[in-house]
């Protein structure tokens, strides 16, 4: 079983256990429909279907434990659950049911409210779930506009593919809602591995060529750019960032970066020739701080600032937006932001960065 512990409720002292969940979902549609009741601004926005290499027993039981923390509670049934986001007061209320099916290996996921935040944390849970499990793979996936009560219009993988080249989002014109795709692009690489999707990077906008050097921008990278550039809040930031944190970090250590880490670690400048790296702490619900009270940070040379390949610079200027939008400050009031620390010449630099990142 998995402890329930939930957005605005805390520790429940209670415990998911799975397997002994209701079989029928009808408890938990009513209380849905009971929820929408109140909130008639949320209407179906969108459908997601995701088809399934297969679907393992413990990969169903992983995915309802991601997925505790947002969920309804009372929502919950062996094939899926009802969940919720409301990170403040001031956001407005979205719900969403996710589902799944051993047989035909298929994930739905419906939203209603059309809440970003929303589709990332659920999103996030399923590859997160994805990560754990390498033997299942996305083979298939769709999208369909629901319209507000009929379905609109469905796209399936080239259009929301060749949406993400593009970089833009879809639009129904029976409705004229747009569905942003870019949450999409790791789950369209998985589905179709030989596509350009996977097997090249996709070139900058005019707009980003400044930033990285008119290079080529691997496709997780250039949608959370894409995400970050239109950013509203520290929680989208937030959430962004958490919802690749862990694809961005296998992305770094496949490249040529030294030494390979599991965690990020950002560079802080006091002068020219002094510069150190702090490990970065991201949370969800709290601040995002480097180090740790008196600590001053592990020094590094002055070679490190070099901006050697372009993912180095995308990933430099992905946290240059969180680190100015999240408020983050190195281990010194008169230290500035420089960059990711992405390869350390200095042998014993990089063995004390690596030692500490295993604290």
């Amino acid at each position: 079983g998995y402890p329930l512990r939930l957005e605005g409720a805390g520790d429940l002292e209670a415990t998911l256990i799975p397997c002994m969940l209701e079989s029928s979902s009808a408890e938990a549609d009513a209380l849905l429909e009971q929820l929408r009741a109140g909130h008639p601004e949320l209407t179906e926005d969108a459908r997601l279907t995701f088809k399934l290499s297969s679907f393992p027993r413990r990969f169903a039981a992983q995915l309802h434990a991601k997925l505790r923390r947002i969920a309804v509670i009372g929502g919950w049934w062996q094939n899926g659950c009802m969940v919720n986001s409301r990170l403040q007061e001031s956001d407005a209320p979205a719900l969403g049911r996710v589902s799944w099916d051993a047989e035909p290996t298929t994930i739905v996921i419906t939203c209603f409210g059309g809440s970003r935040l929303l589709q990332r944390e659920v999103l996030g849970s399923l590859l997160s779930s994805l990560y754990n499990f390498p033997g299942v793979r996305v083979e298939e996936m769709s999208l369909a506009c629901l319209g507000g009560q009929t379905r609109c219009r469905r796209w399936y993988g080239d259009e929301i593919e060749e949406a993400l080249e593009d970089g833009k989002d879809l639009k129904c014109r029976a409705c004229q809602r747009r569905h942003h795709v870019a949450d999409l692009a790791y789950f369209m690489a998985m589905a179709k591995p030989q596509s350009s999707v996977r097997r090249r990077s996709l070139q900058v906008s005019p707009a980003e060529a400044t930033d990285v050097n008119k290079g080529e921008v691997h496709v997780i990278l250039k949608s959370l750019l894409s995400d970050l550039d239109n950013s509203q809040s520290a929680d989208d930031v937030k959430s962004a960032l958490l919802h690749r944190y862990g694809e961005l970090l296998r992305l770094r250590n496949d490249r040529d970066a030294e030494p390979k880490l599991d965690a990020f670690w950002l560079l802080f400048s006091r002068a020219t020739t002094d510069l150190r790296a702090y490990p970065i702490r991201p949370r969800l619900k709290a601040h995002w701080i480097v180090g740790m009270k008196r600590e001053s940070g592990i020094r590094v040379p002055p070679s490190c600032r070099m901006e050697s390949v372009t993912e180095h610079r995308a990933l430099n200027r992905c946290f240059e937006k969180a680190v100015d939008v999240l408020n983050i400050r190195g281990g010194h009031v008169n230290e500035q932001f420089c960059g990711v620390l992405w390869y350390c010449g200095d042998s014993s630099a990089a063995f004390a960065v690596s030692e500490k990142t295993k604290e």
